[in-house]
């Protein structure tokens, strides 16, 4: 999801995953509620996301940063403002808010009933979907609404200040302290019946635009049953042949498969979203659970004395065990869905996957992705985010500004 709504969790980034044999009962757990029907998946759609709110009476676009015209509201006759001639931005905009702007006499009964009109830091989670906008390429244009989210308060250098709600405290292991929640918004409770007749009604001008609005899409079980011995009995293997008599637990874990290397594992690397940057081979630090480092272990045969020194290797291959665990029985849970966009995996290449809401499982929604965890990196956001990597020597404060100009370019 990204963007204003923040980063959404995988399953082993959730708190009561702490060992490979809780993520192997996690799903499990979750196996039993959607085979029972006591949860409903919703699609994760593989999009732009954008964030509208209701400031003066109209639509507004917010980015979530601590510039003035995103506190305030990029409104359609602010837009070159923010987004510049030429911008690929600049025309997805125009049309969101020309659909929402026009929708306004009829629909001011259900934005008031969603708390967008009397809390201007509430705003409306959507994706944006024109074509094959990353990974996953769609059929029909269109605006996918997730929910209502709040802005929680954020403080900057000097006075700059966003209001919103006040961050909660977490614990931090590293620094072994609370302190505030780093996310930039969180999902608010909204009524369901106020959602549903918001979209029936945008979707009465969206037509015009080219487009087709949708709210949270359920995803139903097929009759397939949800089937974990596959993935589970899968062998783990990397390239190793030092380490094996460097790092002993690289020995009882080369081999097996991917239950028993899952409950061999103790603590899982790190707790989120403060994971440990451990040292490569590079000199560089990276996290464990860090994707194009789980592909070279499992998939690509790097040989591990490339990829980090035997202080920090054992940390790295337990997070891809990690990774291809959630992968594989992601995938176990993703084929035995559907909705009425597709199969959430199927010949046309399904969806990116779905999203959990329950608080069996904590209070964050968290996603299931399966192979999406790899083939994401390839969508069109995340090949041009790569290019940008590695390539030239810069200062502090140009990276800054070419990580702007990337994030505001999605």
């Amino acid at each position: 999801m990204g963007g204003s709504a923040g980063h959404m969790r995988h399953p082993h980034d959730l708190d009561r995953v702490k060992t490979g044999s809780d993520l192997i009962d996690l799903f499990y757990d979750l196996k039993s509620v959607i085979e029972q029907g006591l949860v409903t998946p919703n699609v994760k759609i593989d999009g732009i996301n954008v964030s509208f709110k209701f400031v003066d009476n109209q639509f507004a676009v917010d980015r979530g940063s601590l510039k003035e015209i995103d506190i305030s509201g990029i409104t359609i006759d602010r837009i070159s403002e923010r987004f510049p001639e030429g911008h690929g931005m600049r025309p997805a905009i125009t049309t969101l808010l020309n659909i929402l702007n026009q929708s306004l006499p009829d629909i001011q009964k259900e934005i008031s009933r969603l708390g967008l009109v009397d809390n201007p830091h509430y705003f409306l989670n959507t994706e944006y979907v024109e074509g094959t906008t990353n990974a996953v390429g769609y059929a029909e244009d269109f605006i996918a609404i997730h929910g209502v989210n709040a802005f929680y308060e954020k403080k900057g250098r000097g006075n700059q200040y966003r209001p919103g709600d006040i961050r909660p405290k977490v614990f931090n292991p590293k620094k072994n302290l609370e302190e505030e929640n780093k996310d930039p918004s969180h999902e608010v409770p909204y009524d369901m019946n106020s959602m549903t007749s918001l979209i029936q009604k945008l979707n009465q001008v969206a037509p015009n635009y080219g487009f087709k609005v949708y709210g949270p899409i359920p995803a139903r079980k097929k009759e397939d049953l949800i089937d974990f011995t596959k993935p589970l009995s899968t062998i783990i293997d990397f390239n190793a042949s030092d380490y094996l008599n460097l790092v002993p637990e690289l020995n009882a874990i080369k081999g097996k498969s991917v239950e028993q290397c899952l409950k061999f594992i103790g603590q899982k690397p790190g707790k989120y979203p403060d994971y440990p940057l451990l040292l490569m081979s590079d000199n560089k630090k990276r996290n464990p659970y860090h994707k194009e480092t789980y592909l070279n272990i499992l998939k690509n045969n790097v040989p591990l004395e490339n990829i980090a020194p035997p202080e920090t290797i054992y940390q790295f291959v337990k997070g891809a065990i990690f990774m291809h665990a959630t992968r594989l029985l992601g995938n176990a849970i993703l084929f035995s869905l559907t909705s009425e966009i597709g199969d959430m995996i199927g010949d046309d290449g399904g969806h990116e996957g779905v999203v959990i809401r329950n608080p069996q499982f904590g209070p964050h929604p968290f996603k299931i992705t399966g192979d999406f965890i790899e083939t994401g990196m390839f969508g069109a956001i995340s090949q041009i985010m790569s290019q940008n990597e590695n390539t030239i020597p810069m200062k502090k404060g140009q990276l800054k500004k070419l990580i702007e100009q990337l994030i505001y370019s999605f």
